[in-house]
């Protein structure tokens, strides 16, 4: 689980780096890689974030209504729309004594990784 929780951190790293302005306050998860308690908590470690999972499970389909009421006018912010109707089930902070083990794993994981790839 830990290796996939450093893929995560490599995208979150990259992301950050190719957008200057923006500022990541918390991450929400969705499926069924969102359900376990303790995988959520090892990518919270990791990513040094706080994790949050939902009450809805019909995002993909949500997602398409309210960009569709939006190109059709029927609806101004779809950010407030979100707000009112997708709600936090469970929120998972990162423990700071795992992040420190964590990151010490990730700069390895990264040596092995530019090892195998170069």
């Amino acid at each position: 689980m830990e290796s996939i929780g450093y893929e995560y951190l490599l995208y979150k790293n990259r992301i950050v780096k190719l957008t200057s302005r923006l500022v990541l306050e918390e991450i929400r998860a969705v499926g069924g890689g969102a359900k376990p308690y303790l995988w959520n908590q090892i990518k919270s470690d990791i990513l040094g974030i706080n994790y949050k999972t939902i009450t809805r499970e019909d995002n993909s389909l949500l997602g398409q209504a309210l960009i569709g009421a939006k190109a059709a006018g029927y609806i101004d912010n779809v950010s407030g729309v979100i707000d009112k109707i997708v709600k936090v089930k469970k929120s998972y902070k990162p423990k700071s004594r795992n992040k420190k083990i964590y990151e010490k794993y990730f700069e390895k994981y990264v040596k092995t990784l530019t090892i195998s790839f170069s």
